[in-house]
């Protein structure tokens, strides 16, 4: 599984964790034996414009040790490398430096990748049909955002509510305080006020 990361949301080893149940959910049928996931070595790869760890490198990777010996290997098959296109340090033959520095708008016009990857992107912007899935998708993902908002501001009017009432506030004044705070008309205030018990 290849992945990119343009923000740091503070959760990367979890969103990680998350991939790799996804990947283990998506090979394991019911009643399966656990060694099938033997027969399939799973590699999670993450392209960050960020650098998690703050350690400058270009390239993290991750298996399970054993914490007294960390030559002792689980030996689950398991392998995740974070690429991190902040990186001041590029270790060895590094063949994607010029793609880290790309994801961060410097540009290796000698890079044969970089051409590569360029060209692609052109290719996609250029297409009628993918650039209108791309634009439908930049739409849901805004729909979504602003979803979450609302549901997020009427829980918020929820609690405000109940905390007000369990204040012993007389219905009048929690009607005002809900006004102000979140521009509602007397009658949405009374629905609100209704509806929590």
């Amino acid at each position: 599984m290849v992945e990119m990361q343009v923000a740091d949301k503070h959760n990367l080893p979890f969103r990680l964790r998350y991939y790799q149940q996804q990947i283990d959910f998506d090979i394991l049928n019911v009643g399966d034996d656990y060694t099938k996931l033997a027969q399939y070595p799973t590699y999670i790869i993450m392209f960050c414009d960020f650098d998690y760890f703050g350690r400058g490198w270009s390239k993290y990777q991750f298996e399970n040790r054993c914490i007294n010996d960390p030559k002792l290997k689980l030996g689950d098959q398991r392998q995740i490398t974070i690429f991190n296109a902040k990186a001041s340090q590029f270790h060895g033959n590094m063949k994607l430096k010029g793609f880290l520095k790309l994801m961060g708008n410097q540009i290796d016009t000698s890079d044969q990748l970089v051409k590569q990857v360029r060209t692609e992107m052109k290719r996609i912007r250029e297409d009628p049909i993918r650039r209108h899935g791309f634009m439908k998708y930049e739409l849901d993902l805004m729909d979504a955002r602003r979803e979450g908002k609302e549901e997020a501001q009427k829980e918020a009017q929820v609690k405000a509510v109940t905390m007000l009432k369990d204040l012993g506030l007389k219905q009048e004044k929690i009607i005002s305080e809900l006004a102000k705070t979140y521009n509602m008309s007397h009658d949405e205030a009374l629905k609100l006020i209704q509806k929590v018990r």
